[in-house]
């Protein structure tokens, strides 16, 4: 990292080009170092500028630092290559299953199409596996907050920056159930 870089990264967090992530950082040592080069650049210029005049960090800030780091990054590459490639490049792998589970499977497809044949094991457990990939496929893409992990990077980046207000806790408190809803 250049000099200017290291004193604008300086300016901006608080800390040097050198220091490692904070205890309580859920970075490893190499995200923090590319997280803090990314710092070192333009927008780390505005950040410096906010923490000079006493502002404390928007969300919105916040969000595009978070959407920088090396790991939501690279969900967001891997998220996008295998939506792109969920039909091909199939691999096959062999599992073993309880039979109660694969009775069970069937019982519920054949509930669901109405018809007497049942769908082939391989063909009904591929199908299950695929269509939980592409919900983590958008969640990853859409919420990523919703994922425990994302939910370490988003609130060490809040740490980082001293901006307690937009930390999210680390699991979402449960709904409230409603009298309108369903017996169970």
């Amino acid at each position: 990292m250049k000099g200017k870089s290291k004193t604008l990264l300086k300016k901006a967090t608080g800390r040097s080009a050198t220091t490692a992530p904070p205890k309580e950082s859920s970075f490893s040592p190499e995200e923090w170092a590319e997280l803090q080069g990314y710092m070192a650049g333009e927008d780390a210029k505005s950040l410096a500028a906010a923490k000079r005049a006493g502002q404390k960090l928007t969300r919105e800030q916040i969000s595009e630092i978070f959407r920088n780091t090396p790991g939501v990054r690279e969900g967001a590459r891997l998220a996008g290559t295998a939506d792109n490639r969920l039909s091909r490049d199939l691999v096959s792998v062999e599992i073993k299953l309880p039979r109660s589970a694969i009775d069970l499977l069937q019982f519920l497809d054949r509930s669901r199409t109405k018809k007497g044949k049942p769908t082939p094991v391989k063909k009904l457990l591929s199908q299950i596996i695929i269509d939980q990939v592409q919900a983590d496929i958008h969640g990853i893409i859409t919420d990523p907050l919703s994922y425990g992990h994302y939910r370490a990077i988003w609130n060490s980046v809040c740490d980082m920056y001293r901006a307690p207000q937009h930390k999210i806790p680390d699991s979402p408190k449960p709904a409230k159930k409603s009298e309108t809803e369903g017996p169970f």
